[in-house]
């Protein structure tokens, strides 16, 4: 799953209006939303003609490699005035009626997307884009250059009458510091986050100006038992059985954003990972962002004996020996490698 959306320097100036079909949305991490014909969620790239006259698509080519715009030919297929055509970036690279594959797919990191014609020699040209599963990328007004994050994906049908989703921008990214520092944010609308992995509402914290980001904070919990067990200083009420550690333990501080205006959100949710003091594992680190409810509380805590403890059978119940999807709990992974660089992350 794709988590966060990434876009580098908006190099739309290929993208005029002299052109004559431009792409107009795409989706890059297609999992449940809109089928090929073989039944397959696949990538797909919607076009446009924003011409009064019927255009063959047999001239344009579709690449994800700027040096290598002819990488596939689109097939002797029409796109009528004004109007929409799919084709699904699968690597299948077939034509069946109406459904044109291409022999590439997208890489969900991001890459370039290019539309070319040989016969004028003209482009079109989208930037890097990182997307969520079944989130689009397109344009606000068919045809036109104001490009984001669409609300809802419409493929083969306008996105007039969608909006754009609001961006985030943050001084930091996520990643390893040598010191703690101020985050800084900035939005068209508010900002709202949380620090226990839970997901931001406007009944959380306001990001005001500034938030200092500091993983030098207090050691609370060492050893989670996922079974029943006694300690010295157990909890008598619950049975955890946590332990609070004995030395100081590298940290990191876990945040997640999101965008409101009056009361609705506008944004995707950022989930970012700090660490602001040396680490010196020399192996890959994960950092795992989850609600804390999901873990600690007693009704949906997966960590705890919680409702489900039953203290005739201490050894065999409580809430972390239940099992199936009911108790399986969302989370963001970060994947970091030897070199503190991030690599992989996913989740919601």
């Amino acid at each position: 799953m794709k988590f966060k959306l990434f876009i580098g320097y908006l190099f739309l100036w290929n993208l005029t209006l002299s052109q004559d079909v431009v792409i107009n949305e795409f989706m890059s991490s297609n999992s449940a939303f809109f089928s090929d014909d073989g039944g397959d969620f696949v990538d797909w790239v919607e076009l446009y003609n924003t011409t009064n006259q019927t255009i063959n698509l047999s001239t344009y080519f579709l690449s994800d490699d700027t040096t290598n715009l002819m990488k596939w030919n689109f097939p002797s297929v029409s796109i009528l005035p004004h109007s929409f055509f799919v084709v699904f970036v699968s690597g299948k690279d077939y034509v069946n009626g109406a459904s044109v594959h291409t022999n590439f797919k997208l890489k969900y990191k991001g890459e370039q997307l290019c539309l070319y014609n040989s016969n004028n020699l003209s482009k079109s040209i989208i930037p890097e884009v990182y997307l969520n599963t079944n989130e689009s990328y397109g344009r606000a007004i068919d045809g036109q250059n104001n490009l984001g994050v669409l609300t809802h994906p419409t493929p083969n049908e306008t996105n007039n009458n969608e909006q754009l989703k609001t961006e985030i921008n943050l001084s930091h990214q996520t990643g390893f510091y040598e010191a703690p520092f101020y985050l800084r944010a900035s939005c068209q609308d508010s900002i709202f986050y949380t620090l226990d992995g839970s997901k931001p509402t406007i009944n959380d914290n306001l990001f005001r100006d500034s938030l200092f980001i500091n993983s030098d904070f207090e050691n609370k919990i060492s050893l989670i038992p996922t079974t029943y067990q006694f300690y010295e200083n157990y909890y008598p009420n619950n049975h955890f059985g946590f332990k609070q550690p004995s030395g100081k333990i590298d940290k990191c501080v876990i945040l997640k954003l999101r965008a409101y205006s009056n009361g609705v959100y506008t944004s995707n949710i950022l989930n970012k990972t700090y660490f602001t003091e040396e680490i010196n594992y020399k192996l890959p680190i994960v950092s795992l962002i989850i609600d804390s409810s999901s873990l600690f509380d007693v009704d949906t805590g997966i960590y705890i004996p919680g409702i489900h403890f039953d203290e005739l059978n201490p050894e065999w119940t409580g809430n972390y020996y239940n099992r199936g999807s009911d108790w399986e709990r969302a989370a963001f992974f970060q994947y970091f490698n030897c070199q503190h660089n991030l690599e992989i992350e996913a989740g919601v």
